[in-house]
């Protein structure tokens, strides 16, 4: 009968269902998962556990499907303005505060967010950047800015060593 969905998947369903679980697409990749457990599994809290949803999900998903076939399941428009900057723009900016502030325009040691913006504006060819953007960028990375905040340039050889702990 289909498991919990109540009902089986065509053969034109399930192979439009196998390629969206090779989709980049999160909503499509989780959508078809559920749908295909739930066509061999009748416990929706199995599929659930399996996947790491709440079993609520699933039986939504399986309603949905069974009302409305893969239509019903097709990711729908987000609200809120869409995104500005791509993946790119926050591994341009990780790989800016690896480098030296002083070779963007910085002062000699310090990252700023300031100058952080300053610096992407100028990789990505953009007339500038808020601090904010910068801020939000990192925080998606889950990398903090204040990581690469300092840049130190000692001219004696030993003082890695010595900040860090070992004794010669």
């Amino acid at each position: 009968m289909g498991g919990c969905l109540g009902r089986e998947s065509t053969d034109e369903e399930r192979e439009i269902l196998r390629s969206w679980q090779r989709s980049e697409n999160k909503v499509r990749f989780l959508h078809a998962r559920v749908v295909v457990l739930a066509e061999k599994t009748a416990n929706a809290a199995a599929i659930a556990r399996a996947i790491g949803v709440h079993v609520q999900t699933v039986r939504d998903l399986a309603r949905v499907f069974r009302k409305q076939g893969l239509a019903g399941l097709e990711p729908k428009p987000r609200p809120g303005r869409p995104r500005k900057f791509a993946e790119k723009a926050a591994e341009t900016l990780v790989a800016l505060l690896h480098e030296s502030p002083a070779e963007h325009g910085g002062d000699d040691g310090r990252w700023t967010l300031d100058t952080a913006a300053k610096a992407l504006a100028e990789q990505l060819g953009l007339p500038s950047v808020g601090r904010e953007t910068v801020r939000q960028l990192l925080k998606g990375r889950r990398h903090s800015w204040q990581r690469a905040k300092e840049w130190i340039r000692v001219p004696d050889p030993r003082y890695g060593l010595r900040k860090s702990g070992v004794s010669a």
